[in-house]
């Protein structure tokens, strides 16, 4: 997705002793969405995949402390980041109400995979970001 285009991202957090491929896996499964594509870097591995106007981000982040480094929201030891992220497009077409509606159940199924607590840290529109404090679990 061109970021220029980008209207709304939610960041869900958890922590997960389950490989990247792993979670990937079990959260398509669990959602209905395709395959993830897999790639990495020095800090972190992620897997994404495109399921219509919405972006699925699933990162993996090496260091236990890095999360909390970046968005200090995030509780120590969260070691997974799901980004979910939607066009212009998206919200224009009147899915506001369902973009809302798409956190409590992507950070259930986090919460079901991993069998703890996940985390709704943060909402970027355009106007800025959002810090959010809602705990989910299975």
């Amino acid at each position: 997705m061109d970021p220029n285009k980008t209207a709304r991202i939610e960041q869900i957090v958890c922590e997960c002793n389950l490989s990247l491929s792993e979670f990937a896996d079990a959260l398509s499964s669990m959602v209905g969405i395709s395959a993830m594509e897999h790639d990495s870097e020095n800090e972190s591995e992620w897997a994404s995949t495109t399921f219509g106007a919405l972006v699925v981000s699933l990162s993996r982040s090496f260091d236990p402390h890095q999360l909390h480094e970046w968005y200090p929201q995030s509780p120590l030891g969260c070691n997974y980041s799901l980004t979910l992220v939607w066009s212009d497009e998206a919200l224009a077409d009147g899915l506001e109400q369902e973009v809302s509606a798409l956190v409590p159940s992507y950070a259930s199924a986090l919460s079901g995979i991993c069998g703890g607590p996940a985390y709704h840290i943060r909402t970027w529109t355009k106007k800025g970001n959002v810090t959010r404090a809602a705990t989910y679990s299975e």
